[in-house]
């Protein structure tokens, strides 16, 4: 009786584990399929009644300004049933969340954003960003907008409870197919695989970009350092 119990328990975490991959990859889909300078206040409100339940708003959405998040937690999110054998059987806290922004009546950002606990421990996240154009302020800290000036990837350290690794790709409207595609290239099945996935293999392409940028850097750091000096000098609109 007592194995039966707990068999019926792993299948049970595994089909809620699962169930939650399907939801987050369906939200990433609806989300990136916005398209920043394009798609409309209305498409952005189509996608916000899809999720009304999960909606987070930081303004009264009108079409001149609007701004709201969807947050998408699994059942694991509970502290009670954040357990290390949980995670290593592919039932781990995750949350998947998008992010949009709407000006003069046209998306100008939107973000997809998967964040989970690995069976170790420690956190890893990853972030698709689209937007029109980037702001002087990012074109500034873009220390590869001489490569490739419509593409970025960044990556770096967790610093909230367990700790851990986090990557964000963004891309505007003037990027290639290619740069767009490796921007959005989330491996969501790393929430669920087992053994977990290294951080490399959650975004396979942005991170090979992010070796290649480093490459690249180190070569024309010069390059780089007028591109900042002069950075400096535009005035802020």
């Amino acid at each position: 009786m007592a194995i039966c119990v707990v068999l019926l328990s792993i299948a049970t975490a595994v089909i809620f584990a699962w169930a939650f991959f399907f939801r987050a990859e369906l939200l990433s889909r609806r989300a990136m399929a916005l398209r920043p300078g394009i798609s409309t206040f209305e498409d952005a409100q189509a996608l916000r009644g899809r999720y009304q339940d999960y909606v987070r708003s930081e303004s009264n959405c009108q079409p001149e300004l609007c701004s709201f998040w969807i947050v998408l937690p699994n059942a694991a999110y509970r502290e009670w049933l954040d357990r290390e054998w949980l995670r290593s059987i592919g039932f781990r806290p995750a949350r998947a969340t998008t992010r949009v922004a709407v000006e003069q009546g046209n998306v100008s950002r939107v973000s997809f954003a998967i964040s989970y606990r690995t069976a170790e421990g420690y956190w890893f996240a990853a972030e698709t960003k689209a937007v029109n154009s980037f702001t002087l302020e990012e074109q500034c800290l873009n220390r590869s907008f001489k490569r490739h000036p419509n593409y970025e990837v960044t990556s770096g350290n967790i610093t909230t409870v367990g700790g851990g690794r986090f990557m964000r790709a963004s891309n505007t409207s003037a990027a290639s197919r290619v740069e767009s595609d490796h921007a959005r290239k989330i491996n969501l099945r790393c929430i669920v695989r087992v053994p977990d996935c290294t951080f490399g293999e959650l975004m396979p392409f942005a991170h090979r970009d992010l070796e290649e940028d480093g490459l690249w850097r180190s070569e024309n750091w010069k390059l780089i350092n007028d591109h900042v000096e002069k950075c400096r000098m535009k005035p802020a609109h």
